[in-house]
């Protein structure tokens, strides 16, 4: 675990001496599968621009499945992120499992995450952002609060995301989700992006696809064997 953590500071270290001789880029909204702003599983330090909803699907593979039925039954999740001013981002997120016929379930897990972005990302400065899942939840499946930096590296026609976190618990959780250091590398070129990261208990890769800003389509493989993807929708309220 010791060498995972030292290569992730590492690999964030040597990309944010790339950046240096570089303008600072603004990212486009990029949302997770979980429905906050970053990679599949893990957050970056970039919140959704302020007056932007994005609307989104996700489907689990059973095996990485996280409320209810995990291990018994794919699940998905309808998401909603919205950026609330030019610093902060809400998601309200609703998982419920595919074989959800027991009358116990509910609508499903109710699950609120919010997160503030306290540092801006500079030329030689990362942005950094805190970050709460389910803070409030007496036993949650997704609780975690976290802390992650994030630098964004443009090398010729392609832009490099470099996250660093870390995440732990307050309250009691059901999933062991996001405690510890995480990380992860984002490829894009033009409106392509190839992801890589370690979730602190995985790792995961994927691709990503957006259409004028509007359509975003993502796909993963969990642990680098369960497939999982997303579709969203983005809208420019204001």
């Amino acid at each position: 675990m010791k060498i995972i953590h030292s290569s992730l500071l590492l690999l964030f270290s040597s990309l944010s001496l790339l950046s240096q001789s570089n303008e600072v880029v603004t990212p486009t909204n990029d949302v997770s599968l979980l429905g906050y702003s970053g990679l599949l599983y893990t957050p970056s330090a970039y919140t959704t621009k302020w007056g932007t909803l994005h609307t989104s699907f996700t489907h689990y593979d059973k095996h990485t499945a996280f409320t209810f039925e995990a291990g018994e039954s794919h699940e998905r999740s309808f998401i909603a992120n919205l950026g609330f001013l030019p610093f902060a981002e809400f998601t309200f997120k609703l998982t419920k499992p595919y074989n959800s016929g027991d009358e116990n379930y509910g609508i499903g897990d109710r699950s609120i995450s919010g997160r503030i972005q306290m540092i801006k990302e500079k030329k030689y400065i990362p942005a950094i952002l805190i970050g709460t899942n389910d803070l409030a939840a007496v036993s949650s499946f997704f609780n975690t609060n976290y802390i992650v930096a994030s630098k964004i590296i443009p090398i010729k026609n392609i832009l490099l995301n470099a996250n660093l976190g870390y995440g732990f618990k307050i309250s009691e959780a059901k999933r062991h989700y996001l405690q510890g250091a995480f990380g992860g590398v984002q490829a894009s070129y033009k409106s392509l992006n190839i992801m890589v990261e370690y979730d602190a208990d995985q790792w995961n890769a994927g691709l990503g696809y957006q259409y004028k800003k509007l359509l975003f389509l993502k796909t993963a493989l969990i642990d680098l064997k369960y497939l999982s993807f997303n579709i969203g929708l983005q809208y420019q309220l204001r």
